[in-house]
């Protein structure tokens, strides 16, 4: 790599290549100002130009240096070659070569999923979630969204996800293409069937210290409609309990079952609720509808109510 570029969080050493303008022998000291003849011979600092190599557009390739005893943080080392003339040529200067440690590991510090319209309601989906979600769909379009911490500038790294599930394969995030490095990592439209799911995302920065993480959640439909269990009267008004969190409303035109809808009825809820009231009035009929947290509504009516008569 470059001087001056990162490496892995924990890693003690590197294998580096030097390119040379002509053959020759390349040492290397931890020191400054270290003479190339007093510089070690020893395994991994020095490399060689291979004889008979051929010159590349870099140069001369001299590989085998092998940089030891690397700690965290700013890493120097001093370079000095010889080229192999029969009175060999050395550098009287250092060439200053420096890596820089990771002092963190990169971390996915959170994945979530999320939409702003699964049948006209926003969920979020956090790692150990149940979800319940309305009907009308078997794919459920959901948002991925990661955030990196640690690693190499505060988390910016590159991520990817595995879809489908537990195929092994990975698609880089919409958000970090092409390396784009980021610690908020985004990607919109992935659908999902009701079940159960472990959704792997693996993060990799560019001193390739690499993160994994997943998220564990279930998603089930409701299709189901509300249903009125009980009706009563109760300190002047009609009382109506739901098997589940609703809306209800009234008409009271017959038609209101087949045509009406619960947001254009008269309102007997406040939010969603178990209970239901409105004013009781004998000889009235009250045809009602109730529709779920999930845009369950019944398709027409859920009751058709005549105080006095049917309820007393």
């Amino acid at each position: 790599p470059a001087s001056n570029s990162y490496l892995a969080y924990g890693a003690t050493e590197k294998e580096i290549t030097i390119w040379l303008n002509e053959r020759g022998t390349c040492r290397y000291n931890p020191a400054l100002g270290v003479p190339f003849d007093q510089m070690s011979e020893g395994d991994g600092f020095k490399c060689n130009v291979i004889p008979g190599s051929s010159r590349t557009v870099d140069g001369y390739s001299c590989g085998g240096i092998k940089l030891s005893e690397i700690i965290d943080g700013e890493n120097k080392f001093y370079i000095r070659c010889s080229d192999d003339e029969t009175v060999p040529n050395a550098n009287v200067q250092d060439t200053e070569y420096k890596l820089i440690r990771t002092q963190t590991q990169l971390q996915i510090s959170q994945i979530s999923l999320s939409s702003s319209n699964v049948n006209g309601k926003s969920i979020t989906i956090n790692p150990g979630d149940e979800v319940k979600v309305g009907g009308g769909t078997n794919r459920i379009p959901l948002d991925l969204k990661a955030t990196t911490s640690g690693g190499v500038d505060g988390g910016k790294s590159i991520c990817a996800y595995e879809f489908p599930e537990g195929s092994g394969r990975f698609t880089e995030f919409f958000s970090d293409f092409p390396d784009l490095y980021s610690n908020t990592h985004t990607q919109q439209g992935l659908g999902f069937s009701p079940g159960s799911h472990d959704f792997a995302v693996r993060c990799v920065d560019i001193a390739e210290n690499e993160a994994l993480g997943n998220i564990q959640f279930s998603l089930s439909i409701d299709s189901t409609t509300p249903s009125i269990v009980r009706a009563f009267k109760e300190g002047g008004k009609l009382k109506l309990i739901t098997d589940e969190e609703s809306k209800c409303a009234y008409g009271i035109q017959q038609n209101y079952c087949s045509s009406g809808t619960v947001d254009d009825g008269k309102s007997m809820t406040t939010g969603f609720s178990k209970v239901h009231s409105t004013s009781w009035e004998p000889g009235k009929t009250y045809y009602i509808k109730c529709k779920d947290l999930y845009n369950n509504e019944n398709p027409g009516c859920a009751r058709v109510i005549i105080p006095n008569l049917e309820v007393v």
